[in-house]
């Protein structure tokens, strides 16, 4: 399993993946996307499928999920052929930030205040030579 996929909450995002023919050895390259192929789960709840259909980039493919499907703390994407069995489901693991309600609040695209709270200075007072 990939690692957590770290996405801004409630903004459209792109999701690149590859899936693996069913003896799991090769790239399966020749999947035809539908749409009843890919769902979402977020924070738990029942899986919905996605709004739009993953697409073909040669030897691997790419989906789009809405600002409106990027609202939850971690979501699951589940990439799973709804007809015959043509390749190994994928899972996407993602988890979102930049907002109240994000898994991770702290908003990364802001930049950091400058983080000097204080100086150090040295003195001499009270020191004999």
């Amino acid at each position: 399993m990939q690692g957590v996929h770290l996405r801004k909450y409630g903004v459209e995002a792109t999701f690149d993946f590859e899936v693996y023919e069913v003896d799991g050895i090769d790239l399966r390259v020749d999947w035809v996307p539908a749409q009843a192929d890919c769902e979402i789960m977020k924070n738990g709840g029942a899986s919905t499928l996605c709004d739009n259909t993953a697409t073909d980039e040669g030897s691997t493919y790419r989906i789009v999920l809405t600002a409106t499907e990027m609202q939850f703390a971690s979501g699951v994407l589940k990439i799973v052929d709804a007809a015959t069995k043509v390749f190994l489901d994928k899972v996407l693991v993602i988890e979102t930030y930049g907002n109240a309600s994000a898994q991770h609040a702290f908003d990364l695209d802001t930049a950091l205040e400058d983080a000097t709270i204080g100086t150090v200075t040295s003195s001499d007072h009270g020191l004999h030579r």
